[in-house]
């Protein structure tokens, strides 16, 4: 399953917005800590299934396909897909479990959930025939989905809540794990008629059961910002320990030092900033916001890329940034060009656009 991520400014492309707020000396905000009582307000919406109808439509079949490429090679890139699928697509859960992949759409004929009102706490739970039930949630107690498959030990821990009404069968009590939208771009949760049955992860009825959710407004976007970011998410999450030779390949493409070009940005004065990738996916960012000259690291990161159409004349393609301290992934394209007797790596992402100039040492 997912991690619990934190999404923070993207590695290298977001680093303009970086630059806003140390030019503006801005002071850095403190996160609020999000407790069980808080959690449902920060993720007030409209959801639906993350993966069947949504993530796993045949549409977004290529953000699958290049982002696993960048990580494994093309090559394996397919078959590692299916098998990254179909650990979250099984057709079952409870005794029609088939383990060890688990079931990730939404059970008892739910099709899509509201969390609704000023803290969340207003849950309703369309059905397929377009009937809805609603429940209003209290925060019991901090509280976790555990198993035992084989020799590991699973647990995943959440926020339990439990309806204010009786009576409300299997949506009595909600465990809600910590993803949010702007964290990890979906949600994770289980819903069940006791507490021993919502907390116990591979046996009983809900046995290989987590619930996925998606914004459904995520399938709107222009960009399909969100899409792309929450599949890169699962892929790097899921591949990140399976790079080879062909993922080395791959990176050493970008390899190199490379100073940020500032000319379009003269609004952040004397800042510099520059960062150094390596062939074995290492990066790391330097920068003086002030303009001192005293250049600190201020980011370490693994970046992968892939280019998709080696015959296309350009070198260009996919690149993912993934902080492993902070559990950050962030997706993009770059391009590298031969300008004025320079060569630029120009990076770009939802977050924005931002050009470095490889240093000749």
């Amino acid at each position: 399953m997912f991690n619990k991520l934190s999404r923070m400014l993207a590695i290298m492309a977001a680093a303009i917005l970086m630059l806003t707020a140390a030019a503006a000396g801005t002071p850095v905000q403190a996160e609020e800590t999000v407790t069980g009582d808080t959690f449902l307000a920060q993720v007030i919406g409209d959801y639906q299934p993350l993966f069947e109808g949504a993530t796993l439509n045949a549409e977004y079949d290529h953000y699958w396909h290049d982002y696993a490429a960048a990580v494994v090679g093309a090559s394996t890139a397919d078959d590692v897909v299916a098998y990254v699928k179909s650990s979250i697509n099984a057709p079952g859960y409870g005794e029609q479990a088939a383990a060890p992949n688990f079931y990730c759409g939404f059970i008892n004929n739910v099709t899509a959930i509201t969390f609704g009102g000023e803290d969340g706490k207003t849950v309703t739970y369309t059905m397929a025939d377009g009937t809805g039930v609603t429940y209003t949630y209290a925060f019991v107690r901090d509280g976790a989905a555990k198993g035992t498959y084989g020799e590991y030990e699973m647990a995943m821990d959440g926020y339990l809540y439990k309806a204010q009404e009786e009576n409300a069968g299997i949506f009595q009590y909600l465990l809600m794990f910590p993803d949010t939208p702007a964290t990890t771009y979906h949600l994770e949760f289980r819903y069940g008629d006791t507490e021993e049955n919502v907390e116990n992860l591979l046996e009983g009825p809900y046995a290989y059961w987590v619930g996925s959710a998606i914004q459904t407004s995520a399938l709107t976007e222009e960009n399909e910002d969100t899409l792309q970011s929450v599949i890169s998410l699962f892929v790097v999450e899921n591949l990140a320990s399976m790079t080879n030779e062909e993922t080395t390949a791959q990176r050493a493409k970008l390899a190199g030092t490379w100073d940020c070009d500032f000319s379009a940005f003269p609004e952040y004065g004397n800042a510099q900033m520059y960062i150094m990738l390596s062939e074995d996916g290492e990066g790391k960012t330097y920068a003086d916001f002030t303009g001192t000259g005293d250049l600190a690291l201020t980011a370490e990161y693994t970046f992968f890329a892939f280019d998709g159409d080696e015959t296309d004349g350009k070198d260009a393609g996919t690149y993912i940034a993934m902080n492993p301290s902070a559990e950050t992934v962030t997706p993009g394209a770059y391009e590298i060009v031969e300008s004025d007797g320079k060569t630029a790596l120009i990076f770009t992402s939802n977050e924005g656009v931002i050009t470095y100039i490889m240093r000749n040492e």
